[in-house]
């Protein structure tokens, strides 16, 4: 019987032993890895203590992942993913009652292509197409598209459709494009100023300018294989104001506009 007792006692003490490592061993395991995990998120804060923003970080705090933006009462403001330290993917602005507000691309950080609003409703308002320009240092507003009903509204509305062929023929070609504007003036002039390359060695900007809103412009196409199309509208508004009664103020004013395509040149 004590023979029995002190083996019941000693596998007893043997389970109690290795039930002791389990949860040590689950404590350090998870207990390392969860700091581990709570080191991998960068928290940035108001001033006040509430979360501003947090994103996951590698071990060389580089970020990458999904990062979130948050109003200082806790709602989301912005949600991104980041990819090696940028942000590739559709950034997501919102409203505070979690409507979305905006939503595009970034490149370098700054808005680049078709970018899409909303009203707080949810309701579709304005599509807005950004470039970026002055070697990378800024992004532009190159063109809106005011929605209303789901149809463009062209007196709140300012951009183009470019019409040129896919494929390109050596040589002289020609492209179009149709002009909508919602600025107004005494006299209004449209230039198309188009980057032609005429060899390898020569570059010429053409300007081309035409009365009405469609606006025809040359292409040269000087040696087979892909070919970059680029150049810009230049809008020239021109106001006539009094000053007294015998002179006149001439005002001018200049908005551009620009465009790219890549084609094929057989």
């Amino acid at each position: 019987m004590i023979k029995d007792l002190k083996r019941f006692v000693f596998i007893d003490t043997m389970r109690l032993h290795i039930t002791i490592h389990k949860i040590l061993f689950c404590l350090v395991f998870f207990g390392i890895f969860g700091c581990l995990d709570k080191n991998l998120i960068e928290y940035e804060y108001y001033k006040t203590g509430e979360i501003k923003s947090k994103v996951k970080i590698n071990s060389d705090s580089i970020p990458f992942g999904l990062y979130e933006e948050y109003y200082k009462s806790g709602e989301p403001k912005i949600r991104a993913t980041y990819t090696n330290g940028r942000i590739l993917d559709t950034v997501i602005h919102f409203y505070k009652n979690g409507s979305i507000k905006e939503k595009g691309l970034l490149k370098e950080g700054k808005k680049y292509k078709w970018w899409k609003s909303y009203d707080s409703l949810g309701n579709f308002k304005k599509v807005t197409e950004y470039v970026i320009i002055d070697e990378g240092r800024s992004s532009y507003e190159n063109q809106i598209k005011t929605m209303e009903n789901g149809v463009v509204n062209l007196k709140k509305s300012s951009f183009f459709e470019l019409n040129v062929p896919d494929t390109l023929f050596l040589g002289k070609n020609l492209g179009k494009i149709d002009y909508y504007s919602n600025l107004k003036a005494d006299k209004k002039y449209i230039l198309v100023i188009v980057e032609n390359q005429y060899s390898d060695t020569e570059v010429r900007r053409d300007t081309f300018s035409e009365d009405s809103n469609s606006l025809r412009f040359g292409i040269y196409a000087h040696k087979t294989g892909s070919k970059r199309i680029v150049g810009e509208i230049i809008e020239k508004l021109v106001d006539t104001t009094k000053t007294n009664k015998d002179s006149l103020e001439l005002v001018v004013n200049e908005y551009r506009k620009y465009f790219e395509k890549d084609v094929f040149v057989q």
